[in-house]
């Protein structure tokens, strides 16, 4: 009988071990012996593939604008100029300027000295007060009585309606607005007594 040769399987065995211990590359990808990835060159399909992927900056911020302009825009804040919340006081070429609130009486032959006449020279209301002391007059109040927060005294009321003179409320010299009472405040027992005893402290029409 003719004897057989031993059958040795190293071989394929080994073989198997390489090709899985080879890593399995991305097609288009060459592992060279050094370790370093070679890649094919990308094709023009490829790269217009790319391209549509990728994000355009530019493009984007054109549709951005287009959305802003499309969005109805803010109306701005109107903001109250120094002339509405003023008014005038003209007299000889000279005119001044008083908040709102701050004029309590002007006699009906006065009128017209609470407008503006084209032409005239604005002054500071500590320059154009001395000049015109003949027709204006002030009556001192108080920052709560301003507030409205407390009552002008009856007695400086009945003079303000009397007076001659266009009448300016002041705070410390400076015109100030006085606004209506808030809350109507009934006088106590007495009040009238300790209203002439601070006189001095709020004094009437000059």
């Amino acid at each position: 009988m003719k004897r057989q040769r031993p059958v040795f399987r190293f071989p394929l065995l080994a073989s198997a071990l390489l090709v899985l211990a080879v890593p399995v590359l991305p097609a288009g990808e060459v592992k060279m012996a050094n370790g370093q990835v070679m890649r094919d060159v990308a094709t023009d399909e490829e790269l217009s593939t790319r391209l549509a992927q990728a994000k355009d900056p530019v493009h984007e911020l054109k549709q951005l604008e287009e959305k802003q302009a499309a969005k109805p825009a803010a109306k701005p804040a109107k903001v109250a100029s120094l002339f509405d919340t003023s008014d005038f006081l003209c007299f000889n070429g000279q005119a001044t300027l008083v908040p709102k609130g701050a004029v309590l009486h002007v006699p009906k032959s006065m009128q017209d000295r609470l407008h503006f006449a084209e032409g005239s020279s604005i002054q500071t209301w500590a320059d154009f007060l001395p000049l015109n002391r003949a027709w204006i007059t002030t009556v001192e109040v108080s920052r709560v009585q301003a507030e409205g927060n407390a009552l002008i005294s009856a007695e400086t009321l009945k003079s303000v309606a009397k007076s001659p003179q266009v009448v300016i409320a002041t705070l410390q010299g400076g015109p100030i607005s006085v606004l209506p009472p808030k809350v109507p405040v009934v006088p106590a027992p007495g009040a009238n007594q300790a209203a002439s005893s601070t006189s001095s402290t709020t004094p009437t029409i000059k």
